[in-house]
């Protein structure tokens, strides 16, 4: 399970720190693998461990985001479009809340005989994915307006269906956010052909 955990984390660390400047990039994998083994060495390489790791993978995926914003200098872009749209705070507390619950998924059902893997992979790591897909389609919407439309909407439906047990909660909310995507993204399409071809 320690493995799997490290390994998860690794992964990700890779993915974030991809195509920065050498520096900055072998510094953060450093820094990154030194509380990893820290960890391990203090707690042990026991399911909880693991765990732990896991949950600290999960809720510092937004810190690690803005890090990565930091080093390519687009981090006042992401907070001034998030502050000036309301928009943005919703998809961020539906994706959150998809974070949230997948993360107690996970940490419930892995390694349990009755549920299984299976499930905490479903409904964990794919409520996960679901969250990253609409996050990333909602920041790409002002640039690329038809693609970050599609993302938040395929990333929203997922969560939805995923969580299906929480219908009543999740429909209207991904309704809400789907139709103002759309509308968001038609307004910054309008915005680029009156500019005309760069």
């Amino acid at each position: 399970m320690m493995a799997f955990a490290v390994g998860l984390t690794r992964s990700w660390v890779l993915a974030y720190t991809a195509g920065l400047a050498s520096d900055a990039r072998d510094e953060r994998r450093a820094e990154i693998e030194s509380d990893l083994w820290e960890h391990g060495a203090l707690n042990g390489s026991n399911g909880t461990t693991a765990m732990e790791v896991v949950v600290r993978l999960l809720f510092g995926v937004p810190a690690d985001l803005t890090w990565r914003m930091q080093q390519t200098g687009r981090k006042g872009a992401m907070v001034a479009t998030l502050r000036n749209n309301w928009l943005g705070l919703l998809v961020a507390g539906f994706a959150g809340a998809a974070i949230v619950f997948g993360t107690a998924i996970f940490v419930k059902f892995v390694g349990d005989d009755t549920k299984g893997t299976l499930g905490a992979l479903i409904y964990g790591v794919g409520g996960f994915a679901a969250a990253l897909v609409m996050l990333i389609g909602f920041y790409v919407s002002e640039r690329e307006p038809m693609r970050g439309v599609v993302m938040l909407a395929v990333g929203t439906l997922a969560i939805t269906a995923i969580y299906f047990w929480m219908f009543f909660i999740y429909v209207p909310v991904a309704l809400v956010v789907i139709a103002f995507g759309i509308l968001r993204a038609r307004k910054f399409a309008r915005g680029r052909d009156r500019l005309g071809p760069a």
